[in-house]
């Protein structure tokens, strides 16, 4: 039997929120903290007594130069989060970053062109994504049940943000940039999700109104950010950080790109603690009373008094921390790196938060005026919103062909040719067939064909893959050198299809697979570094041989028949191609998902699996 890997994951920021890197520890299905490393060593000493033969490293950069470590929980404070995700991602490490991204929209932007490039796998723990109560609002919106949601808003009760927020790091813009980022980055991209849009314009207010007033600890003196029930009302309360430049009340209004508007206001002095939702639609409302543990989701359709909804959910606690949201984002994550499975947040979407509340805070520090979010370039977009499980596409592409070859096939076979004064001595088809399988010039060619759609296949279908995940190349790239490289096939079809007639079929198709063996060498170098290149390489000598095999092939293998066999060796020779074809691409797809699995390394090498099947069909 075989061995199971075992992934051994490495945790930088043991404690706070590195608590949920348990959640990972998984040793009987092949998951394995394997290293941890923390600048408090009394983190260090919980962190060892739960893993006892976790490696202890006291630099992150270490801890990423270990090369048994296949993926890091990067659990740091915010300021942190950009240095440390793009020397993992260099690291060839697959990560699992706490939010918020960064605490700027450049810093999301780096570590999103460096995961492009790396090719390492970039994950963000917007763990709301998975809260019982936010997956139930977005089901019955996505239902229709309210309509077209055209605003939503938000009402934040921090009750915890004054023990939480005011009396350690995050009380300092440099830090944290504010708190509405820090903090609002989870509510934003929540109710980005569920309304189906990203901000494209935002205007801030807010202000620091109560924390500055309380009494403050020494700079010397260590903060201590633990909840106590006893601590409020703030005013009465001292031990707050020495220096607090964040505001403690936010509110921001988004216009979304999709035409919808939504608001988030956040209050870090109620004594309350809830994150209440509401999205109002063409048809009706939905909001959630309470937002974890015990709560309810109310609908209403009909017009009445808010006490009454016409439909409400009552939602069952979970087990684990954050109402059972930490185990599921963590379990996605596992499955995300492993096989691909697509997870419930995105990188893309993490960014698109963060800016929406750095650009938030920039408005209301400087006069209230709108702020437009920066576009991301359409090929950071295209690669990670492309990125993932790739196995249904490949899956049915080649349903696709096989589907095809046999329309193909049938229409050749029950075909009926014009009256012809030439008698033909096979009535029946299956007759034609048995005698074309005994012409051996015939069946020479079809093995040729055979063999040329093995080696076709078992490139081209993974082709679209590798240029949007490996290559990194935009859809608008791509689609426009598929726009031009057909119109310059059907004039150089053209063109040797005149020069076939002086000249052999059969040197014609030889000539035609040197190019295409041109094109198939071109594919093996063909890498992120000068993929640009080699790869119009590759699209030009696939056409000069696509044009010659084109313009001579149907020729060819129509010379090896007699007429009145021609459809049905057409028929055979499309079905047996196709059948081959299909069953290349159904082989090799386990191989190609294996090498992206691997980080697209093996053996310690460097290399991509389109590589390989260029290789192989070289």
């Amino acid at each position: 039997m075989e061995d199971k890997k075992t992934y051994k994951i490495g945790v930088i920021g043991v404690w706070g929120r590195g608590n949920l890197a348990r959640y990972a520890h998984k040793p009987e299905e092949g998951f394995v903290i394997h290293a941890g490393t923390d600048v408090n060593q009394e983190n260090i000493k919980i962190f060892q007594e739960k893993y006892p033969e976790a490696i202890i490293y006291h630099d992150y950069k270490d801890l990423l130069a270990d090369k048994e470590i296949d993926m890091v929980f990067i659990t740091t404070p915010d300021f942190f989060h950009e240095e440390m995700a793009v020397a993992a991602l260099e690291a060839g490490k697959h990560i699992y970053l706490e939010k918020p991204m960064a605490i700027s929209i450049e810093g999301c932007d780096r570590i999103l062109k460096t995961a492009m490039r790396t090719k390492s796998k970039l994950y963000i723990g917007h763990n709301m994504r998975y809260f019982p109560v936010v997956l139930k609002m977005k089901e019955i919106i996505d239902s229709g049940v309210i309509g077209e949601v055209q605003c939503g808003w938000c009402r934040h009760f921090v009750g915890y943000g004054g023990d939480a927020y005011f009396r350690d790091w995050h009380s300092e813009q440099k830090n944290t940039c504010g708190l509405l980022l820090q903090k609002g980055a989870h509510d934003i991209d929540v109710m980005h999700w569920l309304m189906g849009s990203y901000t494209k314009r935002v205007v801030g207010m807010g202000m620091l109104s109560v924390y500055d007033k309380c009494g403050r600890r020494e700079e010397n003196t260590p903060g201590c950010a633990k909840w106590d029930v006893n601590q409020y009302p703030p005013l009465t309360q001292t031990g707050f950080s020495p220096v607090i430049d964040v505001e403690d009340h936010n509110m921001v209004m988004m216009q979304l790109e999709n035409g919808a508007q939504m608001t988030y206001m956040q209050c870090h002095y109620s004594p309350d603690a809830e994150r209440n939702y509401t999205f109002i639609g063409t048809k009706g409302r939905v909001e959630n009373i309470g937002d974890s543990d015990d709560c309810e989701v109310h609908v209403w359709t009909r017009r009445g008094s808010r006490a009454t909804p016409d439909i409400v959910y009552h939602l069952k606690p979970k087990t684990g921390t954050h109402g059972g949201a930490d185990p599921d984002i963590v379990q996605a994550f596992l499955d995300f790196v492993t096989n691909g499975k697509e997870p419930n947040v995105s990188p893309i979407a993490a960014r698109n938060a963060v800016a929406a509340g750095v650009l938030g805070h920039e408005s209301m520090r400087n006069g209230n005026v709108p702020k437009v979010i920066p576009v991301l370039p359409q090929d950071v977009i295209d690669y990670f919103e492309n990125a993932g499980n790739m196995d249904g596409a490949y899956l049915v592409f080649s349903i696709m062909i096989l589907a095809l070859t046999l329309l193909h096939v049938a229409s050749l076979v029950l075909a009926k040719e014009n009256a012809s004064p030439t008698v033909f001595k096979n009535e029946s088809p299956f007759a034609s067939i048995g005698a074309l399988t005994k012409n051996k010039a015939f069946v020479r060619v079809v093995i040729l064909y055979a063999l040329f759609g093995i080696a076709s296949s078992a490139t081209t279908p993974f082709l679209g893959t590798y240029q949007i995940n490996e290559l990194g190349f935009s859809m608008t790239f791509i689609s426009v050198l598929d726009i031009v490289m057909s119109i310059l096939t059907v004039l150089a079809t053209s063109l040797f299809g005149r020069y076939s007639m002086h000249v052999s079929y059969a040197n014609l198709v030889r000539t035609s697979h040197i190019f295409y063996v041109l094109a198939f060498i071109c594919i093996v170098f063909t890498t992120p570094e000068v993929g640009i290149f080699t790869f119009i390489g590759y699209r030009i000598f696939l056409l000069i041989g696509g044009a010659m095999r084109t313009a001579s092939a149907t020729t060819l293998l129509f010379g090896m028949a007699p007429p009145e066999d021609r459809t049905s060796a057409l028929a055979i020779n499309t079905i047996v191609t196709g059948v081959t074809g299909f069953l290349t691409t159904l082989l090799l797809t386990p191989f190609v998902t294996f090498v992206q699995g691997s980080g697209n390394e093996i053996l310690g090498i460097r290399i991509y699996a389109q590589q390989l099947l260029a290789l192989f069909s070289v």
